[in-house]
């Protein structure tokens, strides 16, 4: 099974403290004219065509990926195996 970088939705406050609602889960993507050196945090599932999602068969790889992506953004994603 492939593995994917996702991140759980969570909800969202604006700069008074009021919550502005749930943030759906989201995932890493790259773009198919730029090639995978452009990571884009987008919603999953993703309806943008033109985006493809991060998909590696090796957990390690994506562990990487998801370690780079939480220390350059102080995020949240994880590893997960994706099931189809």
């Amino acid at each position: 099974m492939p593995y994917i970088v996702t991140s759980k939705d969570k909800e969202q406050f604006n700069v008074n403290g009021s919550s502005i609602g749930m943030r759906g889960v989201r995932a890493l993507y790259y773009a198919k004219s730029l090639g995978r050196h452009r990571i884009y945090r987008d919603e999953y599932p993703n309806t943008n065509k033109s985006l493809d999602l991060f998909k590696y068969k090796s957990k390690t790889r994506a562990q990487d990926l998801c370690d780079q992506i939480n220390e350059a953004y102080n995020d949240d994603f994880e590893v997960t195996e994706l099931t189809e």
